[in-house]
């Protein structure tokens, strides 16, 4: 036990025996029926400490065997930030659309996308690979503005592929050319 502990506990256990003396009755054996009504107690609890150290022990390693065993069969690992252009085919050609970061925890990945327009939106992102893909949906936080996306991942670390949205300016179901490429 580290030395800046002892001071604790031996206040702590001599607050113990005070608050026991002060509970206990005249003849019930004084100091010495006061450690012998203690021991058990003491015992009990330093048994379920040590208990709940080896569950805490366990649980800790049974996790990083997950992780590993996740991490070994992601099939493509994704770099986490990323900027995205989209070519909405007006003729004007692909302009920068997205600033996105993903999480990643084996084949499963989400998180976050704010567009580059004033005022900026921010869209949840959650989906998988599936085998050389990312397939991805997308929601606007506090909105029905909905879709997805099927991103190739290529060997150079981009991805292209095409989205799928309904066009809030003209209420229909569009796609659009989408490419990713990393930030970092």
């Amino acid at each position: 036990m580290p030395r800046n502990h002892l001071p604790l506990l031996l206040t702590s256990f001599a607050v113990f025996l005070v608050a026991t003396a002060c509970a206990t009755k005249e003849g019930d054996g004084g100091l010495v029926g006061l450690v012998r009504k203690a021991i058990p107690g003491i015992a009990e609890h330093g048994a379920v400490t040590i208990i709940i150290a080896i569950i805490l022990v366990v649980a800790g390693i049974c996790w990083r065997i997950v992780l590993a065993i996740m991490r070994r069969t992601a099939p493509v690992r994704l770099p986490v930030k990323w900027k995205t252009t989209i070519d909405r085919g007006t003729g004007t050609g692909a302009k920068e659309h997205e600033t996105t970061t993903l999480h990643q925890f084996g084949p499963w990945v989400w998180g976050k996308a704010t567009t580059k327009t004033t005022p900026p939106r921010t869209y949840r992102l959650s989906g998988r690979i599936c085998g050389g893909n990312l397939c991805l949906r997308y929601r606007e936080d506090g909105t029905f503005d909905v879709g997805a996306a099927l991103l190739a991942i290529r060997p150079d670390r981009t991805m292209n592929g095409i989205e799928v949205g309904v066009d809030s300016e003209k209420n229909v179901v569009a796609s659009f050319n989408y490419i990713w490429t990393p930030a970092d």
